[in-house]
C-alpha cells in the first residue's frame, strides 16, 4: 500500500461529474482492478519518484531519433571495455542517458 505504478487520469466534459460518491467508488474500483495487472516490482515508493518538466514531444523526437544507434554504440563500447551487455541492458542505459539529457535542457526550451 502507498506505492505507485502509474497514473490514472479520469476526466469528464460534464462539470462536477465525479462528485457523487458512487462515481468516485466506481473509479476507485477500476483503479484497484488495474493495479492487479502490475507485478509488485513495478510499484515504487513515492519518495523514489522525481517528476520534472519535459520538453514538448517534437523536441523529444529529435533526441529519440537516434535511440537505436545509441543502443548499438553502447553495446559496442561495453564489448570494447570487456564488459559485454545485452540489448535490454543497453536500452536501459540509453533510456537513463536520454532522461538526463532531456532534464538538463534549459527550462525555457522545455516550455516552448
Amino acid at each position: 500500500a502507498g506505492r505507485i505504478a502509474g497514473v490514472l487520469l479520469v476526466s469528464s466534459a460534464q462539470y462536477n461529474h465525479f462528485l457523487s460518491q458512487s462515481r468516485v467508488a466506481l473509479v476507485q474500483g477500476y483503479a484497484d482492478l488495474m493495479s492487479l495487472a502490475f507485478e509488485p516490482e513495478n510499484f515504487f515508493d513515492p519518495n523514489d519518484i522525481a517528476l520534472c518538466v519535459m520538453p514538448w514531444h517534437n523536441e523529444q523526437r529529435i533526441h529519440f531519433a537516434s535511440f537505436r544507434q545509441k543502443v548499438s554504440d553502447t553495446i559496442i563500447r561495453a564489448a570494447r571495455e570487456e564488459h559485454p551487455i545485452n540489448n535490454i541492458q543497453a536500452e536501459a542505459i540509453v533510456w537513463q542517458e536520454l532522461e538526463e539529457e532531456l532534464i538538463r535542457l534549459p527550462v525555457h526550451k522545455r516550455e516552448m
